[in-house]
């Protein structure tokens, strides 16, 4: 968590980056990558839809390192008291 609010780039698993899809129908998908194999790529798109594409029918496949936030603005010893914090919450029983 505090290397996800420090540095949100670093912290960006590689199936939750950013995808942007062109299909050879011309319909462009920008969305988040699930998952992805040799032949198909899978994608939550901008309308929190699940699409399954095929990767021969697509003209462009773009992923994105770029992550979709920026760093915290908070101190380090901010971001450490605040996960001292979370870490003492505990859920309704």
């Amino acid at each position: 968590m505090q290397r996800n609010l420090l540095d949100p780039a670093t912290a960006l698993l590689p199936i939750n980056k950013a995808v942007r899809i062109v299909t050879r129908n011309e319909e462009t998908i920008i969305g988040r990558r699930l998952n992805e194999d040799t032949y198909t790529v899978q994608v939550i798109d901008s309308q929190e839809r699940l699409r399954s594409l095929v990767k021969a029918d697509l003209v462009s496949y773009e992923i994105s390192d770029a992550p979709s936030k920026q760093p915290t603005t908070l101190s380090s010893d901010e971001v450490a008291d605040l996960i001292g914090y979370l870490l003492t919450l505990r859920g309704l029983q």
